[in-house]
């Protein structure tokens, strides 16, 4: 493969990395996060264990905030394709 591959490669997965943190760091600063960290706690064993409702909920937001920036990643580049086409044709 070509090394202008590569480094497209590269981009993508450095733009899917930076906007997944984003909204990761998004969400811990908000209001939400402290109720859904509180309904976590409450599930299990009536707030006995504070810190796996942590860690379920960082894995939680972590998971959601990854795949929401990949889905965005793909939609930018289908765009992003579509115009150099039509840029092409024309």
């Amino acid at each position: 493969m070509k090394l202008r591959h590569w480094l497209a490669r590269l981009a993508r997965i450095a733009l899917t990395l930076a906007l997944a943190w984003v909204l990761a760091r998004a969400w811990f600063q908000s209001a939400a996060s402290e109720r859904l960290w509180t309904w976590i706690n409450w599930q299990f064993d009536a707030g006995a264990r504070p810190g796996l409702a942590s860690d379920i909920e960082t894995v939680l937001v972590l998971a959601v905030s990854l795949a929401v920036s990949v889905c965005a990643v793909l939609l930018l580049r289908g765009l992003c394709r579509r115009r150099i086409r039509q840029q092409r044709r024309t």
